[in-house]
């Protein structure tokens, strides 16, 4: 092979080896892929604590949503305020062991409340027989009735003095009252206070002089019926 030729097939080479090795360098530059960056995954703790507390505010309503209980109220045959009105006399209540004994009422002080837990109506008078009171100053005594849920807890009971009745709680009274332990002239000389409570049972002692209390409330000679009277004497 001449010289001429041997240069000529290297000049043709030469070119084509170039352009091999620029075609190779520029399709590694466009073939590579960009880097990826992926994005972050979102919070699940943030979804689920949304949803909780979405959750809860509209399944758990607030106390103060919650329906108030309507109290009910006492219907009497007689409504005891227009039976027993502050300030009348109606006539007597004849005494519950059937004697003549009968207390006739001088005056009324009415705290009857249909809808309360506890109420009551205390009555001034004294004692006598069916033609009227006795007229003594031995037969003046007071008397009381207490109402629970505005029905009568039994009949009226007597006290020589009632001095004061008043709420110390929705169900709960302090009752103070007065007896003679010696002569009539000498008037009340002994002071009694006692704490009843408003029992579905009936008015209960709790606190204070209970024995006091119980003694004269549970007696028959000093428990005369309430509805029970006329105004004949």
């Amino acid at each position: 092979m001449s010289r001429l030729t041997h240069i000529t097939r290297l000049l043709v080479a030469v070119p084509a080896g170039l352009a091999l090795a620029s075609c190779s360098t520029g399709g590694t530059d466009t073939a590579a892929p960009a880097p990826f960056t992926s994005a972050p995954a979102p919070s699940t703790s943030v979804v689920t604590t949304t949803s909780v507390e979405t959750t809860t505010s509209e399944e758990t309503p607030s106390s103060s949503e919650s329906p108030a209980q309507e109290a009910e109220c006492a219907a009497l045959p007689k409504d005891p305020r227009e039976q027993y009105p502050t300030g009348t006399a109606p006539g007597r209540m004849p005494n519950v062991d059937g004697t003549d004994y009968n207390y006739w009422i001088a005056d009324i002080e009415n705290h009857y409340d249909p809808c309360a837990p506890v109420s009551w109506i205390i009555f001034r008078g004294s004692l006598g027989d069916e033609r009227g009171p006795a007229g003594t100053g031995a037969s003046i005594t007071d008397g009381i009735a207490f109402y629970i849920n505005g029905k009568p807890d039994g009949e009226m009971r007597t006290f020589t003095s009632i001095e004061n009745v008043a709420l110390a709680s929705p169900d709960t009274v302090v009752m103070t009252w007065g007896e003679r332990t010696g002569a009539t002239a000498e008037g009340i000389t002994a002071h009694y206070s006692v704490t009843l409570e408003a029992d579905p049972g009936g008015i209960q002692a709790i606190g204070g002089e209970m024995l006091e209390f119980t003694d004269r409330w549970y007696s028959p000679y000093g428990m005369y019926m309430l509805g029970t009277y006329d105004l004949k004497f």
